[in-house]
């Protein structure tokens, strides 16, 4: 059984402390539990976690250091992910009813998505590379970075340039990783991995995503814990590259209920914001796309009463589509 080592500094203690009040544990006690405190040898292992964030993430992050270490030391807990056995490493099947879908380990990307027969995803078989960021997860940052620079608590920060024609730092630094297998059953699976720190992004994360095919579709969900002793700049975007089935997009139907989009330069980066009103951009009412090339980012969104944004691509015919 792992040694849990839940760390807080002196200052958000006493915090925690002073906020409570009727409690057993009088704020005057601290100075002498802390002069007593053994903290655990290096040689003992222990699952360090910062406790300088919600409950529900201190948790998440104990269980997934907990199933980490469990796989590498004992064999026991969640399967260990196979060696790499092609250009994207391992890859995982999961089906349910008439949905199917593929994922591989890596950046723990989906590359299918297949309902009733009909692909859902222009995505990449499991056996061959990965082009234009198909169905990668975009941690801990999407879209651009100017120049690769920026700034984050006082500190100047410099990334490595991956859209190197533009001068831009693009879409992450976890696409290009071997994701491990944490969680498994027919029809859902949990990757997991960690972002170490690095020039242009000195912070520790724990990131797991789970993909999860029901009755209302596939979902997925990602989950990042700041696992350092820092706070950290972070953003989470996926690239599922949407088909209804047509030879080219111009003939789908699209709808965005959007009422505004981000304006950019020759470099792809947001410069300003305009209304969609009287523009070929103003898809809040279904309409084919056309000959507009739409490389966009549109905000302003109008919600449903759960909050979600619905974004629909239909076939021009109307008897397939699929909603994001």
């Amino acid at each position: 059984m792992p040694l849990v080592y839940l760390h807080g500094s002196r200052a958000l203690l006493e915090s925690r402390l002073a906020a409570r009040h009727g409690h057993f544990f009088p704020a005057d006690l601290l100075e002498s539990q802390l002069a007593v405190l053994q903290e655990p040898e290096p040689d003992e292992q222990p699952l360090v976690v910062e406790i300088d964030q919600p409950p529900e993430a201190v948790v998440a992050a104990v269980l997934s250091r907990m199933h980490r270490e469990s796989a590498d030391v004992s064999g026991n807990g969640p399967p260990k992910s196979p060696g790499p056995t092609g250009p994207t490493g391992a890859s995982w099947r999961l089906a349910r009813g008439e949905q199917s879908a593929v994922v591989v380990q890596l950046g723990g990307a989906l590359g299918e998505y297949v309902v009733n027969g009909r692909p859902v995803l222009d995505g990449f078989s499991a056996g061959s590379a990965i082009t234009g960021g198909r169905g990668q997860m975009l941690v801990p940052w999407p879209d651009r970075v100017g120049g690769g620079r920026h700034r984050f608590d006082g500190r100047s920060l410099q990334r490595p340039l991956t859209e190197v024609e533009k001068e831009n730092t693009i879409h992450g630094l976890l696409r290009w990783t071997l994701w491990q297998l944490l969680t498994r059953t027919e029809d859902s699976l949990s990757l997991g991995t960690t972002l170490c720190p690095q020039p242009g992004y000195p912070f520790l994360l724990d990131v797991r995503v789970e993909y999860q095919l029901g009755p209302d579709g596939l979902t997925t969900a990602v989950h990042a814990t700041n696992t350092g002793t820092d706070s950290a700049p972070y953003g989470v975007g996926q690239h599922p590259y949407l088909t209804v089935g047509t030879d080219l997009v111009d003939s789908a139907v699209l709808t965005v209920p959007a009422r505004y989009l981000l304006r950019t330069d020759d470099r792809g980066l947001p410069v300003g914001r305009d209304a969609v009103d009287g523009t070929p951009y103003d898809f809040r009412v279904a309409r084919r796309i056309g000959d507009l090339r739409l490389d966009t980012a549109f905000t302003g969104l109008d919600r449903l009463p759960d909050r979600r944004a619905v974004v629909r691509l239909a076939h021009p015919s109307g008897r397939q589509g699929v909603d994001l």
